[in-house]
């Protein structure tokens, strides 16, 4: 069974700044996106999902005494694996791509095309070994074109006390990367 969503909207602002008593100028900003998300239920229990988006971002005058006019881009693809093994394991796994591009002359004068790129790999293994235990176990590979490559490993342990009670102990690490 296939489900199939599409979002997509455009939105835009313009308003007047006063600069003196007699002068004025008009800030714009506007944004347009789609998204675009494909779930397939390959059984009752395994699913593969994937999701596509596109947005675009412009502003004109955009901060007081200073021209900041420019167009934001950023385009993004993420797929998705859930597989069920058993009663005790299961298995999440994906990876994701994203590119962003942003052109301003007036707040990047030397250089005012800016790129970046980022590949991410995620996986997760879950461990139901009774009733109220469950092991977590995963990790996350990023290479960023603007700092590099991260790791980033995660072991958690959860024990259900009682229906909507846990006790969770986990140790992970995280980063958080630029974006333009």
């Amino acid at each position: 069974q296939d489900n199939l969503t599409l979002t997509a909207g455009s939105a835009r602002f313009r308003w007047g700044v006063p600069v003196t008593l007699t002068t004025g100028r008009d800030e714009v900003w506007s944004n347009s996106y789609a998204h675009l998300d494909w779930a397939r239920q390959i059984n009752p229990t395994d699913q593969f999902k994937l999701s596509i988006s596109a947005d675009e971002e412009e502003f004109s005058n955009y901060y007081p005494r200073l021209r900041a006019d420019g167009t934001a881009r950023r385009h993004e693809i993420e797929a998705q694996q859930n597989h069920v093994i058993n009663s005790q394991w299961r298995l999440v796994w994906g990876g994701q791509y994203r590119r962003e591009q942003l052109s301003s002359p007036d707040l990047f004068n030397a250089s005012p095309n800016q790129n970046l790129t980022l590949w991410r790999l995620f996986g997760n293994v879950e461990w139901r070994r009774h009733q109220q235990w469950v092991v977590n176990a995963g990790g996350l590979w990023e290479s960023h074109s603007i700092i590099g490559e991260n790791s980033a490993p995660r072991l958690m342990v959860n024990y259900h006390i009682m229906p909507g009670h846990t006790l969770r102990a986990g140790m992970t690490s995280a980063y958080k990367l630029p974006t333009l």
